[in-house]
């Protein structure tokens, strides 16, 4: 608990207490938190239950400046070494850099997909999300995995809802007003602006694809896809089953009728591929 000048303790735990049930009952409002009570649904086009819970606190972690430079200039060194990589596997194919390098990262996958992902329309595609798993020591950061399929963009989005609706002035529990990295809405806004990037001329419905190896996700996508159709954007969260191929392509049926899939953002590994249904549909459809 932080350090509090207030000289009246129980003022400060029942802040606390106060602070911590808004953001579990908004969290729980959001079917992101675990229910006091099991919930049953059917359906593939209903979202389950929440199942996830923890020990909520009644303040976001705090950053000095220093560490949110330090995660601010991140992001771009990650990305250039994500296309290092890829150029370095590439290279590697041709016979311009050494051939363990492809050899060790092409372990394991299909030959189908190693030949997919070696054809020039996607040969410099890189991953759209860049999760880095961070743990600061005393020597400073140290990076233990890039994850380019992170859980947890729509759970870190509610919070940043849930923390910023809170009382914003300073009070006996939080003596220093802090800001928000990214403010109330950020992590939307900028998956939002991914998207549109991604998406370019095609027009059509997003589809948000999770798969069912990934079905503890599903609740905050959906949650997500929600804000985002906010933002204007006509973003569905959908299992696989539910995106039909045809010769036209891929289509959807959403609340407001069958749409075009313009855009598919991949919420499944593709170690998972086989597991998928419809996937090579989906990789044809994308392919032609």
């Amino acid at each position: 608990m932080a350090q509090t000048a207030s000289c009246c303790p129980s003022l400060e735990i029942e802040t606390a207490i106060n602070r911590c049930t808004a953001i579990r009952e908004k969290l729980r409002g959001a079917n992101l938190f675990a229910p006091a009570s099991p919930v049953s649904s059917a359906g593939n086009c209903v979202t389950g239950p929440a199942t996830a819970s923890w020990r909520i606190s009644p303040c976001p972690l705090l950053l000095t400046r220093e560490q949110s430079a330090f995660f601010t200039a991140l992001g771009p060194q990650l990305l250039s070494f994500y296309r290092a990589l890829n150029r370095l596997y590439h290279d590697s194919t041709k016979g311009n850099q050494p051939a363990w390098v492809s050899g060790y990262l092409d372990q394991g996958k299909p030959e189908g997909l190693i030949t997919y992902s070696r054809m020039k329309r996607f040969r410099e595609s890189l991953p759209a999300v860049i999760r880095p798993d961070v743990i600061p020591t005393q020597d400073g950061m140290i990076i233990t995995e890039l994850d380019s399929v992170p859980g947890g963009i729509g759970l870190t989005a509610a919070m940043g809802h849930a923390h910023a609706d809170l009382e914003p002035h300073p009070s006996p529990l939080t003596p220093h007003r802090h800001e928000l990295v990214g403010g109330r809405n950020g992590m939307v806004r900028g998956f939002a602006s991914m998207l549109r990037t991604a998406q370019g001329r095609h027009p059509g419905s997003i589809a948000i694809v999770v798969s069912e190896e990934a079905n503890d996700y599903r609740p905050e996508m959906t949650w997500l896809a929600a804000q985002l159709r906010e933002q204007g954007l006509p973003v569905w969260c959908v299992d696989p089953r539910q995106i039909r191929f045809t010769e036209d392509g891929l289509r959807l049926r959403t609340e407001n009728g069958e749409d075009t899939v313009g855009l598919i953002y991949r919420f499944y590994e593709l170690f998972d591929l086989l597991n998928i249904p419809k996937a090579e549909l989906v990789q044809y459809a994308v392919k032609k």
